[in-house]
């Protein structure tokens, strides 16, 4: 009997909306870890720019043999 119970067309359309469900938490748990990352990028990028502006006032460019920081940038971090 509980054989049978388990294959009731109620079950399987408990089993369909529990698959949903676990589906639905993947795609809100991947867009959530999406969103952190972006979160971190710009904070990254934030931190960047203001060790960037610190390198330039102190002319670190010049101590690492650049003439000036837009080499510097381009050869440290491939941006151009």
């Amino acid at each position: 009997m509980l054989d049978s119970a388990a294959s009731s067309p109620l079950s399987t359309q408990l089993d369909d909306v529990y698959a949903a469900t676990c589906r639905e938490r993947d795609w809100i748990e991947l867009h959530d870890q999406i969103v952190s990352v972006g979160k971190q990028i710009v904070a990254l990028e934030a931190r960047e720019v203001d060790l960037l502006l610190e390198a330039e006032e102190t002319r670190l460019y010049k101590r690492m043999g650049f003439p000036s920081i837009y080499p510097y940038i381009e050869a440290v971090l491939g941006h151009s």
